[in-house]
């Protein structure tokens, strides 16, 4: 089982397994073992690493076996989804990257992440899981649901190991992040769990319900040394990417000349034209709700539910604080958000759940200085102003209708339309839905987070961003019960947690 300096060996599951056997018996070395997959012996100088693959144990790597000559390289090389060890990890691996260093150890670079999933309904089935098998960057490893549903579920997309307690999962040493999708107010339960084991965290939106709440997320994140991202997948979309990025190029110095008359040539610029102006419309379908989005506790509505998506993307597509919130409507459904931002630029989220699903659901407009940039629910973007029409189409995430479908093929917002059409008819004809979806950005986000994780990088959307949302959300809420405006304070919107 051991090897010498420098010469890392590796073995499977079992051989893991052994080591800790090996380690209480009487009389075996002192091997301490270091969170990321290392056995160390401080005395020796030697170390052994290990990965869990199961090809390493057909190929005869399992401690104390050594496999035939040239089929051990292969099955090292073909490994994959390797542990951590040493230089690679920045802060939370700094302390193995020392010892690694220290005992003059070969140092091996983790390629996949190891994901645990806790909760796997229906959202898991159609983004969490799909996404996890397209990646490169992320393994399927360790699932946990109460339901029989979600383990065929998971067992469906090849986790290695599947549970109904999800304790389980924080348990596994092998499982270096935890995908959260359970319900809104189970949120918090879980983030505590998760973040107390030291798994990074990948949580679905909302992070939190309350500011409190959101109060000890960001005080765990600190005082535990690891990464948390909230879903808020609509800032990797690549329609929005590319919306944000063609506005911020126009916004500091707009080019171009306005095909259109000017009524007074020598007239001085009025300060509101400066001004940025955004709408958010959503169409939704109050038939496809479940009665938990909206039940008073579970749920708490679509504004906390959902609409927390948008004010996060409205205040990032902006980069500037906003500095006051005026609402009006139900805090269920039905609702209208106006935000205004220090700059003196406003933003309109008009949510709606009196529309049809048999037209896309997300339009955006942004209008500056002449020039309007809109996006058709992911589909398709379009610019306009200052002598300039562009339009640029988005492949869909999720395409149910075959690629030699009569209709569609065009792609952007009349082939999207199309496409919804034909899988209305089909669920008509035969009772089954099969969903066809924009690319949202889930599977960006995802490998985002990953790579955050693999190379020590700022989480990228965090729990101070996540704190924002939940703020923005109660504050909209808070607005519609007391029917009056509201600030957004300076010390809630820089929350400051003093962590000693």
């Amino acid at each position: 089982m051991m090897a010498m300096s420098g010469r890392p060996v590796e073995f499977g599951g079992e051989g893991a397994q052994a080591a800790s056997r090996a380690r209480r018996q009487p009389g075996a070395p002192h091997l301490k073992s270091v969170h990321g997959g290392v056995f160390a012996d401080r005395q020796a100088g030697m170390a052994v690493s290990f990965c869990a693959q199961a090809r390493h144990r057909s190929a005869g790597l399992n401690a104390g076996h050594a496999a035939p000559a040239g089929a051990q390289k292969d099955r090292i090389k073909a490994c994959r989804p390797c542990r951590p060890i040493g230089k690679n990890i920045a802060e939370r691996g700094s302390g193995r990257a020392r010892l690694a260093e220290n005992l003059n150890l070969t140092v091996k670079t983790m390629t996949k992440i190891r994901a645990g999933i806790i909760g796997c309904g229906k959202f898991a089935e159609i983004q969490h899981f799909p996404n996890i098998a397209a990646s490169q960057s992320v393994a399927l490893w360790h699932c946990s649901s109460r339901s029989e549903k979600g383990r065929k579920v998971a067992q469906r997309f090849g986790a290695r190991k599947i549970t109904a307690d999800y304790r389980d999962i924080l348990r596994d040493p092998e499982v270096d992040m935890v995908i959260l999708a359970v319900p809104h107010e189970m949120h918090m339960f879980f983030i505590r769990e998760v973040l107390s084991a030291g798994k990074h965290l990948l949580c679905e939106k909302p992070m939190t319900m309350t500011m409190a709440e959101a109060y000890e997320v960001i005080r765990l994140v600190k005082e535990k040394g690891v990464k948390l991202c909230v879903d808020y997948n609509r800032r990797f979309s690549p329609a929005m990417l590319d919306l944000k990025a063609t506005y911020h190029a126009h916004r500091p110095n707009p080019r171009g000349k306005a095909r259109v008359y000017t009524q007074e040539l020598n007239r001085p610029k009025w300060a509101e034209e400066d001004q940025t102006m955004i709408l958010v419309r959503i169409n939704d379908e109050g038939l496809t709700y479940g009665g938990v989005h909206i039940d008073w506790k579970e749920g708490g509505g679509q504004i906390i539910g959902e609409g927390c998506h948008w004010l996060d993307l409205v205040t990032w597509l902006m980069e500037e604080r906003p500095i006051r919130v005026t609402a009006v409507g139900s805090t269920r459904i039905n609702y209208v958000i106006n935000l205004e931002f220090v700059s003196g630029s406003l933003a309109c989220i008009f949510f709606s759940a009196c529309g049809t699903f048999e037209y896309p659901k997300e339009l955006f407009e942004i209008q500056h200085r002449g020039k309007i940039f809109r996006s058709e629910c992911f589909v398709e973007n379009q610019y306009f102003g200052l002598g300039e029409r562009t339009v640029k189409r988005f492949p869909l995430q999720g395409d149910s209708q075959p690629l030699d479908h009569a209709r569609g093929q065009e792609g952007g917002h009349s082939g999207y339309l199309a496409k919804i059409d034909a899988m209305g008819k089909e669920y008509a004809e035969t009772g089954v839905f099969k969903y066809v979806f924009p690319d949202k950005g889930h599977r960006a986000l995802l490998e985002a987070f990953a790579d955050a994780i693999l190379h020590d990088k700022p989480s990228p959307i965090d729990e101070v961003a996540g704190m924002r949302a939940t703020y923005l959300s109660n504050r909209a809420m808070d607005s519609i019960r007391q029917g009056i405006p509201l600030p957004v304070n300076i010390e809630d919107w820089a929350m400051y947690v003093h962590v000693k």
